[in-house]
């Protein structure tokens, strides 16, 4: 039995499956269950530690401008988004990319 999380990721693949600026992890399904999810490791910088960030190498007002278009075309394009993107959940990753975890916590928005 797949677990909701794993759906909600690979809706997040299907949606930015064309945007070389955000990477969302693959889930394992082989090795995942119905109370395990087994995802791809993101190697990346948690935003936790922006100085960190800053000695990568890492353009920070580029990796901003990436997650405010990220964030938008969740909530404006996809209709679906993280709901709990929090610092420790959100990479940067050394290329630039934003990556997000955690996708246990989905919302939709509705057209009412």
């Amino acid at each position: 039995m797949r677990n909701q999380e794993a759906r909600n990721i690979e809706d997040f693949i299907v949606n930015f499956k064309n945007d070389p600026t955000v990477k969302i992890p693959l889930v394992y399904n082989k090795f995942s269950g119905s109370r395990v999810l087994v995802m791809e490791w993101i190697d990346g910088i948690r935003c936790t530690d922006p100085q960190a960030i800053k000695e990568a190498g890492i353009d920070v007002e580029g990796f901003l401008t990436v997650g405010v278009s990220a964030a938008l075309r969740q909530l404006l394009e996809f209709g679906l988004f993280h709901g709990d993107p929090h610092p420790g959940n959100v990479f940067a990753m050394r290329d630039g990319r934003i990556a997000y975890v955690d996708f246990g916590n989905v919302a939709v928005l509705s057209q009412v």
